[in-house]
């Protein structure tokens, strides 16, 4: 993992940490990127940004049953009750 800490000069990797539902560290060679989905960030354009590769997401699973189609049928479906909504603060 620190071989790639160096490949990543804006400290994009350690932002968040991620943790399982139950409090567990996941895999500790894994690389996450977590998203924004919803309308109380700071820039729309990057809230945007998140919503299309959550969606790009989305659409590439669906085509993967049956565990991961159920994960891009539920994402899509929070994405198109998201759509629209933009910086309500």
């Amino acid at each position: 993992m620190k071989d790639r800490m160096k490949a990543n000069p804006l400290d994009l990797l350690q932002d968040y940490n991620v943790l399982r539902p139950n409090g567990e560290s996941p895999d500790s060679t894994a690389v996450y990127l977590v998203l924004r989905l919803d309308d109380f960030g700071e820039n729309d354009a990057h809230v945007l940004a998140c919503r299309a590769a959550a969606r790009a997401y989305a659409k590439f699973v669906r085509e993967h049953p049956p565990k991961l189609s159920e994960v891009g049928e539920a994402l899509e479906k929070l994405l198109n009750e998201l759509d629209g909504v933009i910086c309500r603060r």
